[in-house]
């Protein structure tokens, strides 16, 4: 139906959409093909990691291949680059929630206080990765998050605000479960 579309409409967007559509059924698809699949014993453990670098691959191809059709150079800066960090928080509670030797509990730790973490750095390395060559670096965001709770009227403040209480709730939910943890592993 895309192809008939892309073709019907003279466009050039089909490679596109067909990458577009395989990334979004990943997402959702995959674990269900994954769970049916007799993987051999090594990957049998490792399905969330196999499912993860499916679709980070799936993204990464659709980032390229958007490029290439549109004929602009923007791949390698700022997408790939972006993707990247933006891929940095699916994989670490991948990893954090599946590997580390610890308890449930200090795992869901260990993956929110990741998630507080990518979070609090995300406004200053968006800027330094789409910062353009004539960006005025005395203007720069400084690291970490600047909240101001007695203004909402900014969105740009206001954007930053909800960061905070997101960074925050997720250090309380962190300091919870590794707690919870503690007193389980007390008992």
């Amino acid at each position: 139906m895309l192809l008939v579309c892309d073709l019907y409409g003279q466009g050039s967007w089909f490679l596109s959409a067909v990458f577009g559509v395989l990334l979004a059924e990943s997402v959702y698809l995959l674990p269900l093909v994954l769970w049916q699949l007799p993987l051999p014993a090594p990957l049998f453990r490792h399905k969330a990691v196999l499912w993860c670098a499916a679709c980070s691959v799936l993204l990464v191809a659709l980032l390229a291949v958007s490029c290439v059709q549109t004929g602009g150079d923007w791949f390698w800066n700022p997408a790939l680059p972006l993707a990247l960090y933006g891929l940095a928080l699916p994989w670490s509670w991948v990893l954090l929630l599946r590997y580390p030797p610890c308890s449930l509990w200090y795992r869901g730790a260990l993956s929110c206080a990741a998630g507080a973490l990518w979070l609090f750095c995300l406004p200053w390395t968006l800027q330094r990765l789409t910062a353009s060559p004539d960006f005025s670096w005395d203007q720069a965001h400084p690291f970490g998050l600047r909240p101001d709770f007695a203004q909402w009227a900014d969105p740009a403040v206001r954007a930053e605000n909800v960061m905070a209480l997101i960074c925050l709730w997720l250090l309380l939910l962190a300091g919870a479960l590794a707690l919870t943890g503690w007193r389980r592993r007390a008992r």
